[in-house]
C-alpha cells in the first residue's frame, strides 16, 4: 500500500492525475480488504487520494476523501498525533484554495496548537503552519497578525533552527515583502527581496526558475519605484536567464520583453521599448493565442 501511494504520488507530480488515481484505487481495495476501513492505512489511502483530486483541482470532491481521513485518523490515532495534524493542515489549505477562509484559519489554529505541543517550535513543520496562518490573515486584511507570524516563523529560522536555507524561510521572506509593499514600506520591500534573491543564489545558483521569477519581481518592484537603471538591471538579468532555460518562445520570457518594455517607455526611450512589445506580442500570439489577457 504504502509504495502504491508513493506511485501515486509520482504521478500526481507528473500531472498524470486518472494513472495516479487508478493506482490510490488499487491501494483503497488493498487496505479495505485486508485491514478494514477504520485503519490507519486506509486513513493514508484516503489522504492520498485526496491530495490527488486536490492537485488536480476537483476541492469538492478532494474535501470529501479529506474528512473521512480526519475521522478515521482521530479515531485510531487520537488528536495528539502527527498525522492527525498532517490532515488538518491539508484541510486548511484546501479551504484557503476556494477563499473559506474561516475554515482555513480554523484547521491551521488547530494544526498550529497541536504541532506545538507533540513538536514544539523549532520544527518545520511547526513553522510552515505559522507560515499558512499568516498567509490567511493577510488575505483577510488581519495584517498585524500576519506580520507578526511571518515575524515569528523568520524568528525560529535564525534564532532557534539556525538554518536560514529551507525553502520555507525564503518564503517568508518573500511573503513579508508582499506584505510590505501593501503598507508603503517600500525599504523593508527592498531590503526582503534582496536578501531573497541572495539566499536564492546561494542555495541553487542563479540559472535557476525560482532565481529567474525572483528577479523579475525586483525589476518590477524598482520600476514602479522609479529606479529605472536599477529596474533595468535585473529586468535584463531575468530576461538572459530565462532565454537560457526556456527559450524565446514561451509567454515567461515574453513576460520579461513586455517588462522591459515599460521600463524603457517610462524613461523615453521608445525606439528601444517598440521592438520588445512586437517581439511579446508575436510570443503570446503563437503560445497563447489572441484572446488571452496577455
Amino acid at each position: 500500500m504504502d509504495s502504491l501511494i508513493q506511485v501515486s504520488r509520482a504521478l500526481t507530480g507528473k500531472g498524470n492525475f486518472d494513472q495516479a488515481l487508478e493506482v490510490s484505487a488499487a491501494a483503497e481495495k488493498i487496505a479495505l480488504e485486508k485491514l478494514g476501513r477504520e485503519t490507519a492505512a486506509y486513513g493514508n489511502c484516503c489522504i492520498s487520494h485526496g491530495r490527488v483530486l486536490y492537485d488536480k483541482g476537483e476541492y469538492s470532491e478532494a474535501e470529501k476523501w479529506y474528512l473521512e481521513s480526519k475521522v478515521i485518523r482521530e479515531k485510531v490515532l487520537g488528536k495528539e498525533h502527527p498525522d492527525y495534524s498532517a490532515i488538518l493542515s491539508h484541510l486548511g489549505n484546501l479551504y484557503f484554495s476556494i477563499a473559506d477562509y474561516n475554515k482555513a484559519k480554523t484547521f491551521h489554529l488547530e494544526t498550529l496548537s497541536i504541532r506545538e505541543k507533540i513538536l514544539g517550535k523549532a520544527n518545520f513543520e511547526y513553522i510552515g503552519t505559522v507560515i499558512n496562518l499568516a498567509n490567511v490573515y493577510w488575505r483577510t486584511n488581519d495584517i498585524k497578525k500576519a506580520e507578526s507570524l511571518y515575524l515569528e516563523a523568520i524568528n525560529i529560522f535564525e534564532t532557534q533552527i539556525m538554518d536560514t536555507r529551507h525553502p520555507y524561510y525564503r518564503n517568508c521572506l518573500s511573503n513579508l515583502a508582499g506584505l510590505y509593499y501593501e503598507l508603503g514600506n517600500y525599504e523593508m520591500v527592498e531590503e526582503l527581496m534582496i536578501k531573497t534573491i541572495n539566499l536564492i543564489k546561494k542555495e541553487v545558483g542563479k540559472e535557476n526558475p525560482i532565481y529567474a521569477n525572483h528577479t523579475h519581481n525586483l525589476a518590477t518592484f524598482y520600476l514602479k519605484m522609479a529606479n529605472y537603471e536599477k529596474a533595468e538591471q535585473f529586468g535584463l538579468e531575468a530576461k538572459s536567464i530565462k532565454e537560457k532555460l526556456i527559450g524565446k518562445e514561451h509567454p515567461e520570457y515574453s513576460a520579461s520583453l513586455k517588462l522591459l518594455g515599460d521600463i524603457y517607455t517610462q524613461c523615453g526611450l521608445y525606439e528601444k521599448s517598440e521592438p520588445l512589445y512586437f517581439e511579446a506580442i508575436s510570443i503570446n500570439d503563437k503560445a497563447l493565442g489572441k484572446r488571452t489577457p496577455r
